[in-house]
């Protein structure tokens, strides 16, 4: 994370023209993104100002409808565990002004926690010695100041620092439950996909930082912020990086979509002269170098001001990013200059809604402030229309995923109730139950506009496979991922233990059923063992239906001494059919 406009105002025209079409009220957009992807934007403390000098931004010239989010930076650690908040001057009275601004729109305002290189300083803060001291300075400083959570920025993350990590994002998130209302923790995060993949229930969101991404590790000329990688390839690291990428590497170790953000920068990169390109100096994306050129960070207010002219824009639609192009006489004086735009924030909300992950992050509102320009948050502005004018439109949504019953579980009864994960923007679903993993022996094919299906008439002791797909005007997500569920055997009533056993009374008979179903009771029947008659002497009631164990006597008195007799039991089934049990001899 970085501690730090008049363009392409026909693409901005067009992309408000595209909302007041929509019908939607572009002043409207604080409650027309209720339930909808989040807009969380950073600010920076010193575009306020201090005391001593006026600040670029000031925080009521923030159009709040924007965003869903603000995040205040940034508070840094300090190695004994205490805070620095002067440094970014997150000063009382910024705190204030921002604050009160934010809530008075409805708002919320979390506060920033670390940022570049403050590795060291976290080490020292989350030792067994100091943490707990600093998580509640963390706590106090955010209640003290009013603010609604915290934004975790741990730059960079060595692997020796993962199991650091863990621990004190487990602690803080336990510290912070203990509040009401409970106070919302994200996190800002680059390369440590596995980790927050293990965190990610401890966080309401995983915002990725993909911009930066024009590292000198590339030895080769890159966009700050691409959203794809444009098919470009760089030896040294491989496909360039981009959001997509990135994206994706998260969502393979585990994390869920819905809690990924990708990056807009309100900041760009001249890069200038260098040797060994096509053109000798820098002059576009993807050009290798023999000498690197130099590279300066600017806010995009200040590469609007003073580099900006429209014969030099291009825009690489493979990669979703735009430039300023300038190939000079000398060499030394070529640029290749990259940035967000109107048009690649347009690529980046569409990008977030056809994969389904949860919003962007803005860094920072500052940099897109242009006073000089009759329209000088025309970025963020972009960002508000380019939300609205995407939703619900031409949107595919994502496949569910399947909830319940859990894959591979046993035992499940013959009626049973299939659920799924709604998926953003679906109308409906269809719902798909083979007898096979390959779906070729589909005994359910339906389709229904509910997260949920009652299946009934299910054979006993058989596997099911089942899947879902989500659908929407604009098409159908492909299949979720297959589950499979086995439905419990028949249950059957079965006699255990029957015994016959000579008392002073007569013959004491005794059985035990394990299981019961639908069971009306047992004639007990008896034959001599010189004869094949049987005849019936008595009856007993059963349980009816039960899984537990259940216990049965009965004592027959007519009976003769000297004589040998043989026992079974006829058990009856409620709609009359029966089954003998084994039978036992006893000597009375």
């Amino acid at each position: 994370m970085k501690c730090k406009g008049n363009i392409r105002s026909k693409i901005a025209i067009c992309f408000l023209a595209v909302a007041i079409i929509l019908g939607v009220s572009v002043m409207g957009a604080s409650d027309a993104y209720a339930n909808d992807i989040w807009v969380t934007a950073y600010y920076g403390g010193w575009e306020q100002g201090d005391v001593n000098w006026t600040g670029h931004m000031s925080a009521d010239k923030i159009d709040y409808s924007a965003v869903t989010h603000i995040i205040h930076f940034a508070i840094q650690p300090k190695s004994d565990g205490t805070i620095d908040f002067n440094t970014l001057y997150i000063t009382p009275a910024n705190s204030a002004s921002l604050v009160k601004n934010a809530k008075a729109a409805g708002k919320k305002v979390l506060l920033s926690l670390g940022g570049a290189y403050t590795e060291n300083a976290f080490l020292g803060a989350t030792s067994d010695a100091n943490r707990q001291k600093f998580i509640n300075n963390i706590i106090n400083f955010m209640v003290t100041r009013g603010y609604d959570g915290i934004d975790f920025n741990w730059e960079p993350i060595s692997s020796s620092s993962v199991s650091r990590v863990r621990t004190f994002v487990n602690e803080l998130r336990a510290a912070l439950d203990t509040i009401n209302p409970r106070p919302l923790l994200t996190a800002a995060v680059a390369w440590e996909a596995g980790l927050f993949a293990q965190l990610q229930d401890k966080f309401d969101q995983i915002n990725v930082m993909t911009y930066d991404l024009n590292g000198d590790w590339l030895n080769g000329s890159w966009f700050n912020a691409p959203t794809y990688d444009g098919g470009y390839y760089f030896p040294s690291s491989g496909p360039a990086p981009s959001a997509d990428n990135f994206v994706g590497t998260f969502i393979s170790a585990g994390v869920k979509p819905a809690k990924l953000g990708i990056g807009i920068g309100f900041y760009g990169y001249v890069a200038k002269g260098g040797s060994g390109t096509p053109t000798g100096g820098v002059t576009a994306p993807g050009q290798k170098w023999t000498t690197p050129p130099t590279k300066t960070m600017y806010s995009y207010y200040e590469l609007m001001d003073k580099f900006y002219k429209t014969a030099n824009y291009r825009y690489d639609s493979a990669a979703g990013a735009p430039y300023l192009s300038y190939d000079m006489a000398a060499s030394s004086e070529d640029m290749f200059i990259t940035y967000d735009d109107e048009a690649s924030i347009y690529e980046k909300i569409k990008y977030v809604r056809n994969k389904a992950i949860g919003g962007i992050i803005i860094f920072q509102l500052g940099g897109g402030w242009r006073p000089s320009s009759p329209n000088p948050d025309s970025l963020l502005q972009s960002v508000k229309s380019s939300v609205l004018s995407t939703q619900n439109q031409n949107v595919v949504p994502s496949a569910p995923t399947l909830n319940s019953p859990a894959s591979g579980a046993v035992g499940i009864s013959t009626s049973t109730t299939v659920k799924w994960n709604s998926s953003t923007g679906a109308s409906s679903y269809a719902l798909q139950v083979s007898k096979n993993a390959a779906f070729t022996e589909i005994v359910i094919h339906t389709d229904v506009t509910a997260t949920s299906y009652n299946l009934t008439g299910l054979n006993e002791n058989t596997t099911y496979h089942w899947r879902v797909l989500a659908k929407n005007a604009n098409g159908s997500s492909g299949w979720s991922n297959a589950w499979s569920f086995t439905t419990a055997a028949a249950l059957k009533t079965v006699i255990a233990n029957f015994t016959a056993t000579p008392v002073s009374a007569g013959v004491l008979l005794t059985w035990q059923t394990v299981t019961e179903n639908n069971n009306k009771g047992f004639d007990i029947e008896r034959r001599l063992s010189t004869s094949t008659r049987w005849a019936k002497v008595s009856y007993v009631a059963g349980a009816g239906t039960s899984t537990t164990p259940k216990n049965y006597s009965f004592t027959d008195s007519r009976i003769r001494t000297g004589r040998a007799y043989i026992y079974r039991l006829k058990q009856i089934n409620a709609d009359a059919s029966f089954t003998y049990s084994s039978e036992v001899t006893v000597l009375k």
